[in-house]
């Protein structure tokens, strides 16, 4: 085997640990020239040199690696931020009724649920959709960061869910939502990847009393994602797409309540998210395979928040705080966690209420993360 400018004379296994770098390297096998050495290589010059070779020398099981430990760790702080987000919006969803009923009661705003407070949905029933029905939506993003990760990277996601909830009984209700989440990461190396998950999302509440409840929910997303990464001297291009199936449980019990104009509303729970990948392939037809990405967490949340009149109708800042600990997660980061935030809710016509929030993490040492959205509910 030869190399240009000079000839060295090396066995595949010495050739595979040499490591050479950079343009203007020939490759000669046999007597064959592969590679003039007279520009960069290109996808097709790598395929045809691990095939004169007769083994991988471009692309191969160390790139691959790589590769996979990059998409299963900003999987993980994906889903870290998807799976607070979900929760949040569920949990809310299931003591926005009664904080409607309590905030028009303080403010002697008509109320359009009912003049009584019955269950979780409140109000008498009338019509079918009277005291029971209520639509909502959320919009939400984040921006965040793990400098700890094999291939640091910075990250941001943007979503959208819509979804409506129906009370059964006095004590129980039920709803759905339907949602669409874009995911956009960067990594040190360049490489880059793109989500766009469609997720739906099942949920159900039930009132123990006044002030107590239960939520549990589950949802599914089919992830549609495209990575891009630069071939180095000894691993090749990557520009491929390939599906993954994210799955996230949890249940909550929550407190809600208020003292004359201070409110108070918290939950603790459990969390499990588990997304698994498909295969893809780098552009000499080296398989990549991600690892599942998976997050378990237990955690407690609180906010604290005040009521006054307006003009137009109600205010409630509010102030929060989460703690969490995750049981079960991918590479070394951190396991404690917290996040601190605040935000204001507004209701200034019956029946419908607006919540602006942010928040962000101040705990952990690898990793960031800031979020915010608006969520708007309105009560038939």
């Amino acid at each position: 085997m030869q190399f240009g400018y000079h000839t060295t004379t090396l066995t595949p296994e010495e050739a595979y640990s040499v490591g050479f770098s950079g343009e203007g390297l020939s490759w000669e096998i046999d007597g064959e020239l592969i590679f003039d050495g007279s520009r960069a290589y290109t996808d097709e010059d790598m395929q045809r040199i691990n095939e004169a070779l007769g083994f991988t020398f471009f692309g191969g099981s160390e790139s691959a690696q790589s590769e996979e430990e990059s998409v299963s760790d900003s999987a993980s702080a994906n889903n870290r931020v998807s799976t607070r987000t979900v929760v949040s919006s569920v949990t809310n969803r299931a003591a926005s009724l009664a904080r409607n009923f309590r905030i028009s009661q303080e403010s002697g705003l008509p109320d359009t649920s009912g003049k009584a407070l019955t269950g979780l949905s409140g109000g008498d029933i009338g019509e079918w959709a009277i005291g029971r029905l209520g639509i909502w939506a959320d919009a939400s993003g984040a921006i965040y960061s793990d400098e700890a990760s094999s291939d640091a990277f910075w990250g941001n996601q943007m979503g959208f869910m819509g979804g409506a909830d129906y009370r059964f009984t006095d004590r129980l209700m039920a709803g759905a939502g339907l949602g669409v989440e874009r995911a956009e990461i960067d990594f040190k190396s360049d490489r880059q990847r793109r989500i766009t998950y469609v997720n739906t999302t099942v949920y159900g509440a039930y009132l123990i009393n006044d002030t107590l409840s239960v939520n549990g929910l589950g949802s599914y997303s089919v992830g549609i994602n495209s990575v891009e990464a630069p071939g180095t001297f000894v691993s090749a291009n990557i520009d491929a797409d390939y599906l993954s199936h994210r799955f996230i449980t949890a249940a909550n019990l929550a407190y809600n309540d208020a003292f004359d104009r201070v409110t108070a509303f918290g939950y603790m729970g459990i969390s499990y998210s588990h997304e698994i990948f498909g295969t893809y392939e780098d552009t000499v037809g080296t398989e990549i395979e991600p690892p599942d990405s998976k997050l378990g967490q237990v955690y407690a949340f609180g906010d604290v928040g005040y009521t006054f009149e307006t003009d137009g109708g109600v205010l409630e800042p509010f102030v929060s705080a989460r703690l969490e600990y995750d049981f079960v997660r991918d590479g070394d980061n951190d396991r404690f966690g917290s996040v601190l935030g605040g935000g204001v809710r507004a209701r200034w016509t019956e029946g419908l209420t607006v919540e602006a929030f942010g928040n962000t993490e101040v705990a952990r040492s690898d990793e960031t993360a800031t979020s915010f959205g608006i969520n708007m509910r309105v009560q038939f």
